[in-house]
């Protein structure tokens, strides 16, 4: 009758090499795509100015219950 040979460690042994498996550091990944300006200080603000304009003016419609809450805790007027 043949004997099967049985595994050595057991799950203790495993629990340590995974506790004390190597840990490996990669490399800071490095951009090689130039900072771009698309807009200066003035484009900030017309944009800013706008969207402000936009909220007073026409508004905006939120549907879900916890956006609607969240606008609410914050003063905003709501309307329905």
């Amino acid at each position: 009758m043949a004997t099967r040979g049985r595994r050595q460690g057991g799950s203790a042994t495993r629990r340590q090499a995974v506790a004390n498996a190597t840990i490996t550091h990669h490399p800071e990944i490095k951009r090689k795509i130039p900072i771009m300006e698309v807009t200066n200080q003035e484009g900030v603000e017309m944009i800013h100015d706008f969207a402000m304009r936009v909220a007073e003016e026409i508004g905006y419609e939120f549907q879900d219950d916890e956006s609607i809450e969240y606008w609410r805790q914050t003063g905003a007027e709501i309307d329905g």
